[in-house]
């Protein structure tokens, strides 16, 4: 585990010493953190691909390395359906949040959906899971940069960076801004965005696709359709939305998202 913060923070020196404390862990077995850590420390070192097999070789016994299997499949093009179906198969068992978050960010990984990833870092959100949740958000500004949506883009970007930041995860968002950099995207003034607790500016990424869809004209059940979300969470979102924009009503919405030019 403290090879994993040092990786995080950006302190490959201060994660070796870990590392090599650790050794090769306990024989026979799988070490969740160790095999995380050992990854990560290879992807650092440009080294994914040797990253991914051991990721791969643990994530039959270790389900926390799931995701980032996934992930580095998808980003070396690689097949992750394996992991994709032990993913869904655990949140099928057992129905909780994390193991919902992370069939659904396994699933929008493969799928390049970035709904699907909103939609994940919301139920890491519920699950207590803020790191998870930062790289949920970091994928889905990505697909969304990449398709030329640069409202979500900046939103996602933004509260992925906020949560990287308030983890010490500064490895992290130095590589998700540069990423996103490279895609044309930038996140603006961090104070702005760190003070913002009502208006347009203050409202989450899913916020922003649940406004985008009630412009439409959708009611919350269609809404949560097209998002994977029950009828009462899409009200707890457009609720949160009034609040913030300080109206009273979906036309109100409408006539702010015209005027934010979003919809």
């Amino acid at each position: 585990m403290a090879a994993l913060i040092h990786l995080h923070r950006g302190d490959a020196e201060g994660a070796r010493r870990h590392l090599d404390a650790a050794g090769a862990g306990v024989e026979g077995h799988v070490v969740g953190p160790l095999a995380l850590a050992t990854g990560m420390a290879l992807e650092q070192a440009g080294r994914p691909r040797e990253a991914l097999a051991v990721l791969v070789e643990g994530m039959a016994s270790v389900e926390d390395l799931l995701p980032d299997a996934v992930r580095l499949a998808v980003e070396l093009g690689e097949d992750a359906s394996a992991a994709v179906a032990r993913a869904e198969r655990l949140a099928a068992e057992m129905d909780v949040p994390h193991r919902r978050a992370s069939a659904a960010y396994c699933r929008a990984l493969v799928a390049g959906d970035p709904v699907g990833l909103l939609h994940a870092a919301e139920e890491y959100r519920v699950a207590g899971r803020p790191l998870p949740r930062a790289k949920a958000l970091g994928a889905a500004a990505v697909v969304f940069a990449s398709a030329g949506d640069r409202t979500s883009a900046r939103a996602a970007l933004s509260h992925a960076v906020d949560l990287h930041t308030a983890l010490g995860a500064d490895w992290d968002a130095t590589l998700l801004l540069a990423r996103l950099r490279e895609l044309g995207i930038r996140r603006g003034p961090h104070a702005k965005h760190r003070r913002a607790t009502h208006g347009w500016d203050s409202l989450t990424p899913m916020e922003l696709k649940v406004t985008e869809l009630v412009v439409t004209g959708l009611s919350n059940r269609q809404i949560g359709e097209r998002l994977f979300l029950s009828g009462r969470t899409v009200a707890t979102h457009v609720s949160h939305v009034l609040a913030k924009l300080g109206v009273r009503s979906r036309t109100d919405i409408a006539r702010e998202a015209v005027r934010h030019r979003v919809g």
